[in-house]
């Protein structure tokens, strides 16, 4: 998920908390606003009632105390009209609120003293029973609404605890969302990006093999996969800036090693001259015919330090098309008489190696002189070099293997094994392998050690079929990966 998405949902989250505690707040104020709200207006209008009814029946019974006990002989006593009285008590019957909370009984029995007090004796004893019967009453209404109403404040109480604690839990919800939204932030941001400074710390201080670790998906992800690929990239770019370093000290080496070579072979070609002359005028053949094996000799070898010089150190490859049986059979059959001399039986296999590849002859045959040299003098008397030779069209890629009798090479040399200068015989320079190594690049190809399956060492170099690109065709000082300095 996407540093966009990731924020995008955790704002939702932080909105939808903060709605929900504004929502349950305000529902929690309406709901007690409109509880409250009701009951005091049904207590108010129960008060209202009950003193309308109270002063009703005072009234009354003052007019009935007040009036003559009959008009005229022979008629009914006068009683006064008890129309605001029914008016009051059919108003608390009609509210189911104030006949819940004053009680039906209660009424019915107002009634009954009312219509008591109209047929009994008019006398001030009986008035006042009757003042003091409706007024009790009345005081037992007016108890159970102020009940009532001390039950309204306690409601009005429970409810106010309760919008405290919708608030107090809306905050902890706020507050626990917040915690939330910083332990993702942290998360997804604080802790990647402090791993990406911290390697590109490591990476600052030359720990090019240091790697960030890439967990899931997203921006920062991306990018600490593409400090990795940085890293790994600074790191080949120095491996080959200290390769082509060492191989441009090797390269120096070999020219004054040749120049001082030649030096002596030219004393010595120019002294074989002077006798073979000399010779040659005494008619003595045999001398004559040593002397000129001695300038043969001298003038081979001076054509192998100069095709060391100019071919050996490849400064741009020349590929072109040969054929892979004779070219192989030519270079390993050059190893015979050096196999024998230690013992070693030198095999060329190549079943599966029809036509021809295009590639540099005169660079891979010192690539693979190197090879077969270590593997014959790693390999031990009666032992086997096997070289095969693998052709493989549908991938357009071709093969080849070498592989000894010796002891094999160890896991912790081999990341060095190509390295210039590198070897683990007493007597070897590190040339050979870093040459070889060197010619398959410019070939665009890879070359790998391995162990053989009968025990020992494998090498193998795997080539295009059709040539390496055009780019490794340029002129040699156009070319960044000279092997050798020009002199």
């Amino acid at each position: 998920m996407s540093l966009r998405w990731k924020f995008g949902l955790l704002l939702i989250i932080m909105g939808a908390a903060l709605a929900v505690g504004l929502l349950a707040s305000h529902f929690t104020s309406e709901q007690i606003h409109d509880s409250l709200s009701r009951e005091y207006r049904d207590i108010d209008a129960s008060f209202r009632q009950v003193n309308t009814l109270e002063s009703a029946i005072g009234d009354w019974l003052q007019e009935l105390a007040q009036s003559p006990l009959q008009d005229s002989p022979g008629n009914s006593p006068n009683v006064p009209a008890t129309d605001s009285i029914d008016a009051a008590l059919n108003d608390l019957r009609q509210s189911p609120e104030a006949q819940r909370r004053v009680g039906s009984s209660s009424l019915d029995i107002l009634e009954q003293l009312v219509a008591q007090a109209a047929e009994a004796p008019r006398t001030p004893e009986t008035a006042e029973h009757y003042q003091h019967e409706t007024h009790r009453i009345l005081e037992i209404l007016e108890k159970r609404l102020l009940g009532e109403a001390d039950s309204a404040i306690d409601l009005s109480d429970r409810l106010r605890g309760l919008h405290r604690w919708v608030i107090l839990g809306s905050g902890v919800f706020a507050i626990l969302t917040g915690v939330l939204a910083l332990m993702l932030v942290r998360r997804w941001v604080v802790e990647p990006v402090a791993r990406l400074r911290h390697a590109t710390d490591e990476i600052a201080r030359g720990q090019l093999s240091y790697r960030v670790a890439v967990d899931g998906k997203g921006e920062l992800a991306d990018l600490a996969a593409d400090v990795n690929r940085m890293a790994s990239a600074l790191d080949e770019a120095q491996r080959r800036a200290i390769e082509r370093e060492r191989l441009a000290a090797m390269g120096s080496m070999v020219q004054r090693l040749a120049h001082n070579i030649r030096n002596p072979l030219s004393g010595i070609r120019g002294l074989a001259e002077v006798t073979s002359m000399v010779a040659q005028s005494d008619a003595d053949t045999r001398v004559v015919e040593n002397q000129q094996e001695i300038i043969r000799v001298v003038d081979r070898f001076n054509a192998w330090l100069t095709d060391l010089l100019t071919k050996s150190a490849p400064t741009a490859v020349d590929p072109r098309p040969n054929d892979i049986r004779s070219w192989a059979s030519r270079v390993v059959d050059a190893h015979r008489a050096m196999a024998s001399r230690r013992g070693v039986d030198i095999q060329c296999v190549m079943e599966h190696a029809e036509g021809s590849a295009t590639f540099d002859a005169s660079h891979m045959e010192h690539a693979l002189t190197a090879i077969l040299t270590n593997a014959i003098q790693a390999s031990s008397d009666r032992s086997r070099v096997v070289c095969t030779i693998e052709v493989d069209r549908e991938s357009e890629r071709w093969t080849i293997g070498v592989t000894d009798s010796g002891p094999g090479i160890p896991d912790a040399v081999r990341p060095r094994i190509f390295e210039a200068y590198f070897t683990t015989k007493p007597d070897g320079t590190g040339i050979g392998l870093a040459v070889a190594n060197h010619v398959v690049h410019l070939h665009r190809g890879e070359i790998t050690v391995g162990d053989a399956p009968t025990g020992g060492a494998r090498i193998e170099m795997v080539l295009p079929l059709n040539g390496p690109a055009e780019e490794n065709n340029l002129p040699a000082e156009n070319n960044r990966t000279n092997l050798w300095p020009k002199s």
